[in-house]
């Protein structure tokens, strides 16, 4: 009997094993005990997981053991208590979902809402959270829409408003990037002409100048305060894809820095592509004062000097005046293209510096998640050669060292941290 029961028990654990290992997505078990406040979000080919962490320097996890499934793995925080988590659906509405920790240290997430549009740029504001994007409205017209998302009964508004004639008359703008500054809401343009049929041409008229709208929420209406204008750069948006990148950050003393890419358009097709320059501008920064909410007529560095001639996509402000720039790595660079070189930029003293210690851009795979930023630690998470790190970059510096390993096939959205209640 004794033989009988443990060739069953022995049968029933290669079964276990056999399911196991034919299973090619990770199979997560939330842990039941306090694994730190940092959440890092990770995606596998087929799903999105958040993992708990108490340290980002040293040491490997996994989604394995320690992976919660999410709708999506690009997290921002609301006001340390909250992680709100948004999944682009292409052509429909976008879901949101929130995270938050238990008292034991697990992470809770909540059911996914459906909002009434896409999102692209997303910013806390007062007790919101907002999800801006680009749509085309009832009437025919193209605008924006931004969703506010109570950080607390998660309900969501929804406010619309038409951007025919914002920045040039007979065009309408796409904005990109989305920072506050009291109760204003500060976002670049980027102007197009208005479409007259399916294949027209919607180049803007005015390629070398730089366009960025105050806007303030008023009731349920988004109002335009103000816009400004410079003709020292061209239009403060990166371009991934058909995507767009936030180019506008603010230092610690409140002022906005606006990197303009100048991003080449390619004349060629995607076979034979001939990247040429959409603007006369080079890559290059401008500053507007917060104390006035007018371009420094003073301030302006050429990035793409500095740099040798080589583009940014995108920036991140970081702490102080620092920013860390995201370039391309080849003089003939679009937006199909891929960028995995980084620089820190000083924004008050115009020092460029390349980041050592950081794989080779070749070798980087995908496309640059945001940096997670504490304190004066910078943490970027990249993917180079099949392996993902979150690498601690020394802005001062410029110099990046490894810090914990992700196992598995994943690539990083992004990294929060979050309070633990009681704790």
């Amino acid at each position: 009997m004794k033989c009988m029961f443990l060739k069953k028990a022995l049968f029933a654990i290669c079964l276990t094993l056999v399911f196991t290992a034919c299973d090619d997505d990770p199979s997560p078990t939330p842990p039941p005990v306090t694994k730190g406040n940092y959440i890092i979000g990770v995606s596998t080919e087929a799903k999105s997981y958040l993992l708990a962490t108490d340290n980002l320097e040293s040491g490997k996890t996994s989604v394995i053991g320690n992976g919660v499934e999410a709708s999506e793995s690009t997290i921002y925080s609301y006001q340390g208590k909250k992680g709100f988590l948004f999944l682009y659906r292409k052509g429909d509405p976008a879901t949101v979902q929130s995270c938050s920790f238990l008292g034991n240290g697990t992470i809770s997430l909540n059911k996914t809402k459906s909002m009434p549009t896409r999102e692209e740029f997303i910013a806390p504001y007062k007790n919101y959270m907002i999800a801006m994007t680009s749509i085309k409205l009832e009437d025919s017209k193209f605008g924006e829409a931004f969703n506010f998302i109570d950080g607390e009964t998660e309900n969501i508004q929804t406010s619309y408003m038409t951007t025919e004639n914002i920045a040039h008359p007979g065009e309408y703008a796409n904005m990109g990037g989305l920072i506050t500054i009291g109760d204003d809401l500060i976002t670049a343009l980027e102007p197009y002409r208005i479409p007259t049929t399916d294949n027209a041409n919607t180049k803007s008229n005015y390629p070398d100048e730089v366009n960025l709208a105050i806007l303030n929420r008023n009731g349920d209406k988004m109002t335009v305060k103000k816009v400004i204008k410079d003709e020292r750069a061209s239009f403060a948006v990166g371009r991934r894809r058909s995507g767009r990148l936030s180019c506008i950050g603010t230092d610690a003393n409140g002022d906005i820095y606006v990197f303009s890419p100048a991003n080449q358009v390619n004349t060629g097709d995607n076979k034979n592509p001939k990247p040429e320059n959409g603007t006369k501008h080079p890559s290059s920064v401008l500053k507007i004062n917060k104390s006035n909410l007018e371009f420094d007529k003073n301030y302006y560095f050429n990035i793409e000097s500095k740099s040798g001639g080589l583009k940014l996509q995108n920036a991140f402000a970081l702490y102080g005046d620092y920013f860390l720039l995201n370039m391309f790595a080849t003089t003939k660079a679009w937006n199909m293209q891929t960028a995995n070189k980084f620089a820190i930029f000083n924004v008050k003293t115009g020092d460029f510096k390349w980041v050592s210690g950081l794989p080779a851009p070749e070798d980087i795979g995908g496309y640059t998640p945001r940096p997670y930023i504490e304190g004066e630690k910078v943490y970027l998470p990249l993917t180079a050669s099949g392996k993902t790190y979150v690498h601690l970059i020394d802005a001062k510096t410029a110099n990046a060292t490894k810090g914990i390993e992700i196992e598995g096939d994943v690539t990083v959205g992004t990294i929060i941290k979050l309070d633990i209640p009681n704790k």
